[in-house]
């Protein structure tokens, strides 16, 4: 199952379907945009989230999470769709990496202002 979150086709049209918007827009917000409507991305995305300990790849894909949340058409059904707010919940609660808990308390509390 790890291997087809790095060798899936669709994540690899996705992420090539960026790379080619990055040549042709000065505007990183549309890449976010296409990149937060990929199921098959965030999948990953969130994945990684829940099996990484290490901090700095924690704190990475905080951020893009967090760009992602940013540049969504509908936040809130996004947030709903992947169980977002549960999963960095759990990251928020890990013990001994304050900077990775300090991240992802802030990406909730802004969840929280679209989910309440």
């Amino acid at each position: 199952m790890a291997d087809m979150m790095y060798t899936s086709k669709e994540l690899s049209r996705s992420l090539g379907i960026a790379v080619i918007m990055l040549c042709y827009t000065s505007s990183l917000d549309m890449i976010w945009l296409l990149l937060g409507s990929s199921q098959v991305f965030v999948n990953a995305l969130v994945k990684r989230l829940t099996t990484t300990k290490e901090a700095i790849v924690l704190l990475s894909l905080l951020r893009m999470l967090h760009l992602l949340f940013q540049n969504h058409a509908n936040p809130k059904q996004w947030i709903n769709d992947h169980n977002l707010y549960s999963v960095v919940r759990e990251v928020a609660q890990a013990k001994g990496q304050v900077l990775v808990m300090s991240s992802a308390k802030i990406l909730l509390r802004d969840f929280q202002s679209y989910t309440s």
